[in-house]
């Protein structure tokens, strides 16, 4: 593979399998200045192909890897800058066509020209340093919206999605996540105020409501279920009546709470109100 001090590449994955030699698969842009390292760019596909995030392109290459061959990766073209590495491989994208689209071979699900530069940042990373850029985030958001668009494509993402997050490793990943933002006071309180302000939307309290009047009919018991549990009621209270009044007592005992109860009283009999709801 020659050298070349330009900075940026834009390469092809090609097909080798019986009947489909030369295909190209997939294209994309780099922009590590070596090639023969396991984090380049240009070798990342296969390295990760068992947890690529492209499942269709992930799928295709585990299915080359089965048959004990490898892809043929090639250098298409290096590049002074990144805005014409985008721009190529755009025009690569156009001219090879997405399988996705019914428009070509490619494994791609997006026309090119966006992405992160270099081989080392992540696409969190990315996201986090470009998540202000408005123009590219719609850009993003409309290729999205027409990769969908594709009712095989849905189909398949969202089996992929479902079965990584019923995974062992999905529900950790998601634990963690959660555990992190709830660690946060203001994410707790805007959460908190969201859910308050849906709750008093008319159609959710409509909703809600219907949904305990069924989950009620769903649990009607018989009056022999009814004995049963209000005996396992009385047993639980029996058992917890002793470590209660403990806590009561404990509480009472303390001067500052009497003091509190003793104010208290005295401000009521002085307002006339000595019966329990002023009666």
């Amino acid at each position: 593979m020659r050298k070349s001090k330009k900075p940026f590449y834009t390469y092809i994955y090609f097909d080798v399998r019986l009947g489909h030699e030369g295909e190209a698969i997939y294209v994309g842009k780099g922009s590590c200045k070596k090639l023969n390292g396991e984090t380049a760019r240009l070798f990342s596909h296969w390295n990760r192909r068992d947890s690529h995030r492209n499942a269709l392109f992930g799928r295709l290459l585990r299915r080359i890897a089965k048959m004990g061959l490898s892809p043929k990766m090639v250098v298409d073209r290096w590049h002074s800058t990144e805005e014409k590495a985008f721009k190529r491989e755009t025009y690569l994208v156009a001219k090879y066509g997405l399988r996705t689209k019914g428009t070509g071979t490619l494994c791609n699900l997006t026309l090119g020209g966006e992405g992160s530069s270099g081989c080392s940042i992540g696409i969190e990373a990315f996201w986090e340093k470009h998540r202000n850029n408005r123009e590219l985030l719609e850009k993003r958001a409309k290729t999205l919206r027409e990769t969908c668009k594709n009712p095989e494509l849905r189909k398949r993402y969202s089996e992929f999605t479902k079965k990584y997050w019923n995974s062992e490793e999905g529900k950790e990943k998601r634990s963690t996540i959660m555990k992190s933002l709830w660690a946060s006071q203001e994410y707790r309180k805007k959460m908190v105020e969201k859910r308050k302000k849906q709750n008093n939307l008319p159609e959710v309290r409509e909703k809600i409501g219907k949904a305990v009047s069924k989950a009620w009919e769903r649990r009607a018991m018989t009056e022999e279920e009814r004995v049963r549990r209000t005996e396992a009621a009385k047993r639980r209270w029996v058992e917890k009546r002793e470590v209660i009044l403990e806590g009561i007592k404990k509480v009472m005992s303390s001067p500052e709470v009497r003091a509190k109860l003793k104010a208290a009283w005295t401000k009521r009999k002085e307002q006339g109100l000595t019966r329990l709801g002023g009666i």
